[in-house]
């Protein structure tokens, strides 16, 4: 298995995973790896949130501001998300919104 920058890390998550064990009998990892400030996502929920009101929707229950976002173009998502690009926000350049792990 093999990855380069978001593919590393993804590999290296692979190799973590404990049902992954087994699964792959050598990795390489290029330029990304788990511990990457951008392979996790710090408060997704109210990223969206925050997202979804940027765009005009004035609900915060989780259904309706997925619904709304559903309903969204691309471009108005876009832009939206330019909007959310602030200093102390980016991580990374371009990246609001990084992988994330739901808890149910």
């Amino acid at each position: 298995i093999f990855g380069i920058s978001a593919g590393g890390a993804s590999v290296h998550f692979q190799l973590l995973c404990p049902p992954s064990r087994g699964l792959f009998h050598k990795a390489i990892i290029q330029c990304g790896f788990a511990n990457n400030p951008w392979t996790n996502q710090e408060a997704p929920r109210e990223t969206a949130l925050e997202l979804a009101k940027t765009m005009g929707c004035t609900s915060e229950d989780s259904d309706e501001v997925l619904q709304f976002l559903k309903s969204a173009s691309a471009d108005d998502i876009v832009a939206g998300t330019h909007k959310l690009c602030t200093a102390e926000r980016m991580k990374v350049p371009d990246f609001v919104f990084t992988p994330s792990v739901e808890v149910t």
